[in-house]
């Protein structure tokens, strides 16, 4: 492929059919593993996806070629071992991993803190995170290039925690964030997360358009999204779990308040009271979120009463152009 292909830029690899020995690895330790070390510059996208989830579809041997590449900027793989990311070990950064900027994958907080020091100048990382989640959000801080950062937790097993000082150590080290995906699965639990956090943490990061926060506990209640409103002017879309009661939150005009915000989400433990002026709360709403298009409330019991005569006066302040407004029972917190 080598001297055929001489000016392939982007290479990827998908299994869709499990073998007959579903043992088998099915990417082999030789053959890809010499491609990408020898690849030409060209070469700066390489995408392994396996559609058997039971199935192990590579091996350390192409890991580590894929680490010793100088020319490749973005990979997609199914999954990083700890024990593959052991051989980084000792070696200065910059040794492994030298224009990589891009990153999806699997991994797990081991891994991760051992790969880190080597992917200082990744820009966009995207991971689904499995097994003991207990300071993860610390170990991403240490990446000050980011400006998407997409973490979803689906295997810790209720073992995975996002600290405050975290989030706020995140946002100091890693201004640049404007997309931040913290989703919990209904396995995260936050510990320390209040307002105050949110108000830091929107403070270091002006820049955020897009942020999604599900996790397990907490205290957030609407103080969290008047900072977000204060502080990120650029917010387009917001999905947090918090307490937020909305007539506490527009019960003084806050015009332009969230003058891009096109999504608005709140999860939450406690059913939500109905504002005792719907039409009053929904027109100070538009002229707070003059863009909202989707406006979604989830709890675990669909008990907010009189929803129905608070969504109309939402339709009515804002017409046609918000298109969903909708209440729904939660699957666990932050399960979407």
């Amino acid at each position: 492929m080598k001297n055929q292909c001489p000016l392939l830029k982007e290479l990827d690899i998908t299994i869709r059919k499990r073998p007959f020995d579903s043992s088998e690895i099915l990417i082999p330790a030789t053959g890809l593993p010499e491609y990408l070390l020898e690849a030409t510059r060209c070469l700066t996208k390489i995408t392994l996806q396996n559609r058997q989830r039971r199935t192990e579809i590579w091996s350390s041997e192409v890991f580590l070629a894929l680490a010793q590449n100088q020319h490749i900027r973005s990979f997609t793989v199914p999954n990083i071992l700890a024990e593959w990311t052991l051989n980084l070990q000792g070696f200065p950064p910059g040794t492994y991993f030298r224009k990589i900027n891009r990153i999806t994958t699997s991994i797990d907080e081991s891994a991760l803190a051992m790969l880190a020091p080597h992917i200082s100048d990744v820009v966009k990382l995207d991971l689904k995170v499995y097994g003991p989640s207990l300071r993860l959000i610390a170990t991403v801080a240490s990446l000050p290039a980011l400006v998407f950062l997409r973490l979803s937790f689906d295997g810790c097993n209720g073992t995975g925690a996002v600290r405050g000082e975290d989030l706020m150590l995140l946002a100091k080290n890693c201004p640049g964030l404007f997309i931040l995906h913290i989703i919990g699965n209904g396995l995260l639990t936050s510990v320390d997360i209040n307002d105050a956090t949110m108000d830091g943490m929107a403070r270091g990061l002006p820049n955020l358009i897009d942020l999604k926060l599900h996790l397990l506990g907490g205290s957030l209640t609407e103080n969290a999204l008047l900072s977000l409103g204060h502080r990120c002017p650029g917010l387009k879309s917001c999905s947090i779990t918090a307490r937020v009661n909305y007539e506490d939150l527009f019960n003084i005009d806050q015009e332009n308040l969230f003058p891009a915000l096109r999504i608005l989400q709140t999860y939450q433990r406690e059913p939500m009271t109905c504002p005792s002026d719907p039409v009053g709360i929904a027109s100070r709403l538009q002229q707070a979120a003059p863009l909202l298009d989707c406006l979604h409330y989830y709890d675990d019991d669909c008990t907010f009463e009189n929803f129905d005569e608070f969504r109309e006066a939402i339709r009515e302040a804002y017409g046609d152009r918000c298109k969903l407004i909708d209440m729904q029972p939660m699957i666990g917190s932050g399960s979407r």
